[in-house]
């Protein structure tokens, strides 16, 4: 096969840092010399190891894989390159370089496109992480088109802006650039889907009204919320149903969760335009990293695939207390930062943390139904596991008590998720007008600005201050669920009835 002179090319690509895409520049060149192939630009292993399926997949598409030097450059040099998603751009490259595919001047707009895929040895195409963020940066960078793998296609269509050509193989990839203008690419217009039949609804929970309402409260105002009570008490039952109240996700709360599970290769095509936020509940055997994020490459933990939604705690003390102290600085910060080497990457971590726990080792101490055989000392030790910093991250202790039997037989109908998710929606909206934010997320001097209390509130405060020795930050959680409680009763001022059950919501301290 007789082919034109060997030429410099230059395409794009993309790859990801944490949750965002960054533009690649691929570049190749093909010189005279003894046979090499050469891939740099900070690239890991997975893309040198591209080196064979791009050579395979050009053969098995029945073209030749040149001899000669072989230079593939991943520019920037100094951004850090992982994935498999460089193989399409890099056997095109190729081609491209060494005339098998002729470069014609109405072709020169290739450039314009950013690609990315893995190819198979056959020289289909396959699926790969991360291409929701890598497809949003080429829009904010200006590129028009991206080329993809077919499989990527519903995720890539979440971004509005830039025109998706779905390719299954290298050849589809080859007849599309040499034949790019006859092409109809792919779009499509978003309308989220916001469900509302739910697995679960808080209908089905009979009695702990009390234990409800606080509930209610934590997600009106972006709570942390931690629950005691005997196994049976209704506990993990409760928190399941939390997801359930919370207000739909909003279109770019919605491309953020769907960025993360991109990135983590958790994307799923049929919860594509669900506005329902994310529900995790990881077993209490999790390691450290899978908590939080990390391993090599860095990939995204449980609490960055709980952002924007709950991350649910089921059996708190049975985690390692190594696992549970690393919450938290993202509890504060609301993302986490991994360092590796003279890198930092970051990923977002806003989310809603509901736990659950016993009061005990055997789980019946204050039980009506069945005896303690807990020691104190025994009692003490198990609670002592949630350190001091950590149990201050949680706005709300309730204290789930088991249901009486006359409560299975009331008539009175309880309130259903869709009934209480308007209650959310209204009390969120009241916080978001009136300071632009949750109540969870205020500090002390906004908090202050916005309590709006009477001299009688203040003087209330001040008593329960000093008479309970709380501290500063007590003091200010027990203001923000007063401020919230307000917000759902739709009171421009926090009053002394509001602060009265602000404190019946601090269970676990009698415990301590």
């Amino acid at each position: 096969m007789a082919h034109q002179k060997n030429q410099y090319v230059k395409l794009y690509s993309a790859t990801t840092m944490g949750v965002d895409g960054f533009i690649v520049e691929v570049e190749v060149d093909i010189q005279n010399g003894l046979p090499k192939f050469d891939i740099s630009g900070l690239a890991d292993s997975t893309i040198r190891e591209a080196k064979e399926r791009v050579r395979s997949a050009i053969v098995n598409s029945g073209y030749d894989f040149p001899l000669g030097r072989i230079v593939v450059n991943l520019a920037p040099a100094d951004l850090p390159k992982e994935g498999t998603h460089f193989d399409i751009v890099i056997a095109l490259g190729i081609l491209l370089s060494s005339g098998q595919i002729p470069i014609l001047e109405d072709l020169c707009d290739i450039t314009s496109f950013v690609m990315a895929g893995e190819l198979a040895l056959d020289g289909s195409v396959r699926k790969v992480k991360g291409i929701l963020p890598m497809a949003e940066k080429a829009v904010k960078e200006g590129f028009q088109h991206i080329v993809i793998p077919d499989g990527n296609l519903p995720e890539a269509q979440l971004v509005q802006s830039i025109m998706q050509f779905p390719v299954q193989s290298l050849q589809q990839l080859i007849e599309f650039v040499q034949n790019k203008d006859k092409v109809d690419f792919s779009s499509m217009n978003i309308a989220i889907d916001s469900l509302s039949d739910y697995e679960y609804c808080f209908s089905e929970v009979i009695g702990q009204h009390h234990t409800k309402k606080g509930i209610v409260i934590a997600c009106s105002g972006g709570h942390n919320v931690i629950m005691v009570g005997s196994p049976g008490t209704g506990k993990s039952m409760l928190a399941k149903r939390a997801s359930t109240i919370l207000p739909p996700l909003s279109y770019d709360e919605l491309l953020e969760v769907r960025k993360i599970r991109s990135v983590a290769g958790q994307f799923q095509e049929l919860e594509i335009l669900h506005s329902t936020r994310p529900f995790r509940s990881p077993h209490h055997t999790i390691t450290v990293s899978g908590l939080v994020g990390g391993q090599s490459p860095p990939k995204p933990g449980e609490i960055t695939l709980a952002h924007n939604g709950i991350l649910f705690l089921d059996e708190l003390t049975e985690f390692s207390r190594k696992t549970l102290e690393v919450l938290r600085q993202p509890l504060e910060d609301g993302k986490v930062v991994i360092v590796r080497g003279k890198y930092s990457i970051q990923f977002p971590a806003q989310f809603m943390l509901i736990s659950a726990m016993n009061p005990c080792p055997c789980g019946y101490y204050g039980s009506k139904k069945k005896q303690c055989g807990c020691k104190e000392w025994e009692r003490k030790r198990y609670i002592n596991k949630i350190s001091g910093p950590l149990l201050d991250r949680f706005d709300l202790q309730l204290e789930v008590s088991e249901v009486d039997v006359e409560e299975f037989n009331t008539t009175q109908q309880e309130q259903t998720s869709d009934e209480l998710k308007q209650q959310v929606i209204r009390a969120r909206e009241y916080q978001l007008n009136r300071q632009g934010k949750l109540n969870h997320s205020l500090n002390s001097k906004e908090l202050e600005k916005h309590l709006r209390m009477d001299f009688q509130t203040e003087a209330f405060i001040k008593h329960v201050y000093n008479q309970m020795g709380l501290s500063m930050r007590g003091y200010h959680k027990l203001l923000r669920v007063a401020r919230t409680i307000a917000d759902l009763e739709g009171n421009d001022a926090v009053l002394t009835k509001h602060i009265a059950e602000a404190l019946t919501y601090r269970a676990v301290e009698k415990y301590m």
